[in-house]
């Protein structure tokens, strides 16, 4: 990157999505899209797009079920047997049989498993997958830096755990709330904290955003800077002007305040609202 003139620091990573996976063998889980709890928490403005939820299959057979959008937080649990099937993904069984087999000699299983590919009886395998996109890694968890990342995906995928539950229906309590995990959810959940115990801080995300706050007003600063400059060599300026050069933007800026306050005032909110976790009351 030297070489090519082009310098970055750490504050410049952009990280745009991470996903992370459980694969279990569960040849009798028959796939629930009403088995899926959200908590009373994603009615918050930051998780209100986890009701988002989808169905996919075929012949009346359910293949995987997706809650939430991929640009914040999201869960699927399918049928991971199918698809490496149908795309004929057959690394796949070398893959879980050596994983069987390391668990026989850990006595984690009581007996060896052999699969059997061409029974789905013996050899369905259940994926469940939490993804996080950029609204949830940066703007929900401040994630912006490969530091940040290793420090708090635990943490995040904990959370997803607890606001996104499958769960095992009790048709006479409809308080969905109450409803118990279903074991290959508290599965999933335990072997992610397990795994990914390192890459946990305990802090509340909020907390964490708070404590950025300056970190990002001076990336803001340096975004603006360079913008600055990068006009000014558009319009012919040389190193000396550009001292006026800022000048004169912030004239211009100011003027187009001036022309339309009602817009301004709208778009100062609307960031006020996208970044509560990083940046001072708003002064009107």
């Amino acid at each position: 990157m030297e070489h090519l003139w082009m310098s970055y620091e750490a504050a410049d990573v952009s990280i745009g999505r991470a996903d992370y996976c459980v694969d279990i063998l569960a040849p009798e889980v028959v796939l629930d899209p009403d088995s899926f709890v959200m908590s009373a928490r994603t009615q918050r403005k930051d998780h209100h797009d986890l009701h988002n939820l989808s169905v996919h299959g075929t012949s009346g057979k359910i293949s995987s079920i997706t809650v939430g959008s991929i640009k914040n937080r999201q869960a699927i649990i399918y049928d991971k047997r199918a698809e490496v099937i149908v795309r004929n993904k057959r690394h796949w069984w070398t893959i879980w049989q050596d994983s069987l087999d390391q668990l026989a000699k850990q006595g984690r299983i009581a007996a060896p498993i052999t699969l059997d590919p061409s029974d789905a009886k013996q050899s369905r395998v259940i994926r469940i997958e939490f993804r996080a996109g950029k609204t949830a890694l940066k703007e929900r968890w401040n994630i912006t830096t490969w530091a940040d990342f290793f420090d708090q995906f635990g943490d995040l995928c904990r959370q997803t755990g607890q606001l996104i539950r499958y769960c095992e229906p009790n048709p006479n309590d409809r308080n969905r709330a109450r409803w118990f995990n279903h074991p290959l959810w508290e599965i999933a959940c335990a072997e992610m904290n397990d795994d990914l115990l390192e890459m946990r801080s305990g802090v509340d995300p909020d907390v964490v955003k708070e404590v950025h706050r300056e970190t990002h007003i001076s990336l803001l600063l340096r975004n603006i800077t360079g913008y600055a400059i990068t006009h000014a060599a558009l319009n012919g300026r040389k190193f000396d002007d550009i001292s006026d050069h800022f000048t004169d933007i912030a004239e211009e800026m100011s003027s187009n305040l001036a022309k339309s306050p009602d817009k301004t005032r709208k778009q100062l909110r609307a960031a006020k609202d996208k970044y509560t976790f990083i940046t001072p009351p708003c002064r009107e």
